[in-house]
């Protein structure tokens, strides 16, 4: 059995997530895949896209739908725990990706972490007016005690 590329099990994932997306929006097979897969700059015998299909049918996150074409023997589109999972993916991508990039908070969800930075952002505002109003009574008590 010839090795695999070290990186075949990541990028096997990324595939399956954007099949999964595809087939949330229009039916997905086998041929019509493996021409995107190549548009990704991939090339991937139709074996391991057929393979990714039956996966992902056998998780029970595809269901098979009526052909869209003659030539179409297997057609699949995104089942309610596919769109169930690809919404968890969805927000794990987007937590992966603020992490990736220190923009986010590991662990936090879209509107937790969004709340918690206008709280940060509020905090940051209050301490600067308070600043502000502590110098300006310094000032008032300066200059009473230099008129006095």
């Amino acid at each position: 059995m010839p090795a695999r590329k070290p990186d075949t099990d990541l990028r096997l994932g990324l595939w399956r997530i954007r099949i999964l997306h595809l087939a949330s929006l229009e039916p997905v097979w086998g041929g019509k895949l493996v021409k995107l897969v190549a548009s990704w700059g991939e090339a991937v015998p139709s074996s391991v896209v057929h393979d990714a299909l039956a996966f992902m049918a056998m998780k029970g996150w595809l269901v098979r739908v009526a052909q869209p074409a003659p030539s179409v023997v297997r057609a699949f589109s995104i089942s309610p725990a596919g769109r169930h999972r690809l919404d968890q993916l969805r927000r794990q991508i987007g937590d992966l990706h603020a992490e990736l990039e220190g923009t986010g908070m590991p662990g936090a969800t879209a509107p937790v972490a969004e709340q918690l930075e206008a709280l940060v952002r509020r905090t940051s505002e209050e301490r600067d007016r308070m600043r502000a109003a502590l110098a300006a009574m310094r000032d008032v008590v300066t200059q009473a005690l230099n008129g006095a």
